[in-house]
């Protein structure tokens, strides 16, 4: 692709439909676009939180992972980057369901990147981010149980940090579990447990019972023995 008319080289490759193609950017220059303007600025890598971006006229869900291109004196030259459309990310989310629940992902701010089981919170806000933001905003852990109303019934949430290696700020990954599923695993390892504990208490019964055995045979003969003498014989 040739630069632009003011010499930039301005490509922007996209795979779609197993094709592969090249557009021009043209909002480099928009004070609003953060995917170019943030880097410029900071000079550090840059991963955004999902926004809009107009394809071929069509609004696309993207986010995106941004690293500026700097010189041996610091002088920004430009940024080179990689953008994923969210629909990826709800694939590959939408498959995850541990034990009947579902996953997510959130922005540092505790807004739903993807959300697995209803998509149509996707750049909501989690309704409990009180209680989460300070945990997830610096890259921390966090579990908690709560009510879920896509679930319709109580649930345990696990946060944990996704980080790229060199890029401030953090994406969230949520599991959520409903607790029945949770009880009924610990129920089935638990009847599991006893069983093995009945079986290794009889095993230990008849070992100790035949060791029992072993150990009063001489007694008895030594018993008749003594009879035997005591009547004379």
């Amino acid at each position: 692709m040739d630069p632009d008319n003011k010499g930039r080289f301005i490509p922007w490759w996209i795979r779609q439909n197993g094709n592969v193609r090249s557009l021009p950017i043209t909002d480099y220059d928009d004070p609003n676009a953060t995917w170019y303007m943030l880097p410029k600025q900071t000079k550090k890598p840059v991963w955004l939180e999902p926004y809009i971006y107009s394809v071929d006229n069509q609004q696309m869900l993207i986010t995106s992972v941004i690293l500026p291109i700097i010189d041996r004196n610091d002088k920004f030259l430009g940024v080179i980057g990689i953008d994923y459309d969210i629909s990826y990310l709800q694939e590959l989310v939408n498959g995850i369901r541990p034990m009947g629940g579902f996953s997510s992902i959130l922005t540092d701010h505790g807004s739903y990147i993807v959300h697995g089981l209803d998509p149509r919170l996707n750049g909501e806000m989690f309704d409990k981010n009180a209680e989460i933001i300070p945990f997830i905003s610096k890259g921390l852990s966090i579990d908690m149980d709560d009510n879920s109303p896509t679930l319709n019934t109580m649930v345990k949430r696990v946060f944990g940090p996704i980080q790229i290696n060199g890029i401030d700020g953090y994406w969230t990954y949520q599991s959520v579990i409903p607790i029945n599923s949770m009880l009924d695993a610990y129920h089935r390892i638990l009847l599991w447990a006893v069983s093995i504990s009945i079986v290794i208490l009889l095993l230990v019964m008849l070992m100790v019972s035949a060791l029992i055995r072993r150990t009063i045979k001489p007694l008895h003969h030594t018993i008749s023995l003594v009879e035997e003498v005591s009547h004379g014989n």
